[in-house]
């Protein structure tokens, strides 16, 4: 007797075997009796499609839908993640640029609050604003210093202009 074999925690189809003649059921029913092993049934799985794997549900048969293997996304997070189980949590498309995506059921949303958002811009501005500040002084303290090695000025006629610029950049910070 053929007998299908199913997962003890998912209940996925993982095979056939066959069933054993039980010696005593058989000697005492005067016919055929076979012993069946835990985690298998007598029913045929159904024929599945592509992505589809067979499911034992106690009493019978389930088609699921199956990606392991396959990128997911996570509802909450938004993060990629390999699917690895039948029970894995994900949307199959990826969320927009979002700062704080979430998966309602049907789409993707948002979820920080305005204020969040104009913080996160906010501190994203400021970054910005210190590459630029460190890059422009470099390159001034290179000019400067060719300018003044050159003979063709004088150290102290820079200073005043970098210190109006530099108090520029520090009201432009303080706004932020």
């Amino acid at each position: 007797m053929k007998l299908y074999n199913y997962d003890s925690i998912t209940g996925e189809f993982t095979g056939e075997s066959t069933a054993l003649l039980d010696p005593l059921e058989t000697q005492r029913a005067k016919e055929p009796r076979y012993l069946l092993p835990a985690h298998c049934t007598e029913k045929e799985p159904p024929a599945v499609r592509a992505k589809e794997t067979p499911v034992w549900d106690g009493t019978q048969w389930k088609i699921v839908p199956d990606y392991r293997g396959q990128v997911g996304y996570n509802p909450t997070s938004g993060e990629a993640f390999t699917v690895l189980s039948l029970d894995d949590v994900f949307v199959s498309n990826p969320p927009p640029k979002l700062y704080s995506p979430n998966w309602n059921g049907s789409e993707w949303i948002e979820t920080a609050s305005a204020e969040d958002i104009q913080e996160i811009e906010r501190g994203k501005a400021l970054q910005t604003l210190e590459a630029s500040d460190s890059g422009m002084a470099r390159v001034v303290e290179d000019v400067i210093t060719v300018l003044v090695v050159k003979g063709l000025v004088k150290e102290s006629d820079f200073l005043q202009s970098v210190r109006d610029k530099l108090e520029e950049r520090r009201a432009l910070r303080e706004r932020l």
